[in-house]
């Protein structure tokens, strides 16, 4: 249901930041096994209006902003210093995308959502489990790789699945984190 709701109000291009906000919050609620309705998808539309707005607008002019550097590089390949700055263009947007898996759902999870404070912990999730992060990336690009073979799934269950499996992750990494910090105090 969230799904559908979610394409319905993607339609309307002025809405898509906060249809993702409920989206995830939707999803974030099913990840904590609680239910989640049409009232809280609108209920997390609403009280991530703002931060779905500055989460997407940052994403837009940082991966604007490095395709821009990108495709100045491949139109002038004989300015060499420009090909390293391609290079490095890459290695950030990369980065960049592996830490949007992260950051929505973190923004949720604090009190007061703030990108730069969910920015750094998603960096931080990503580094200490790294190998999680990099296998959640591959499940996701392989879920999004299948449904442009079979488009009907993107209005059924593609960007729901997808942020589940995002909140369920966050979930479990803080509570994995949650219990390494009560072990070290516990010894101490």
């Amino acid at each position: 249901m969230a799904n559908v709701i979610w394409v319905l109000l993607c339609l309307p291009l002025i809405t898509i930041p906060p249809a993702f906000a409920g989206l995830y919050y939707s999803t974030t609620k099913l990840a904590q096994k609680e239910t989640a309705s049409r009232k809280t998808f609108f209920e997390g539309f609403r009280k991530y209006f703002r931060a779905s707005y500055y989460w997407f607008f940052s994403n837009v002019f940082v991966i604007g902003l490095l395709l821009f550097n990108i495709d100045l590089s491949i139109q002038n390949p004989q300015i060499e210093w420009l090909q390293l700055f391609s290079g490095s263009s890459w290695v950030v947007l990369t980065v960049w995308i592996l830490l949007q898996v992260y950051t929505f759902p973190l923004l949720i999870k604090q009190d007061n959502p703030r990108l730069n404070l969910a920015l750094r912990n998603s960096a931080i999730l990503w580094f200490k489990n790294s190998i999680f992060s990099l296998i959640l990336f591959i499940v996701i690009v392989i879920i999004f790789g299948i449904c442009l073979y079979i488009y009907p799934l993107w209005f059924v269950i593609t960007a729901s699945l997808t942020t589940y499996l995002a909140n369920s992750s966050v979930i479990y990494l803080l509570s994995k984190e949650q219990l390494v910090t009560n072990n070290t105090k516990s010894n101490s």
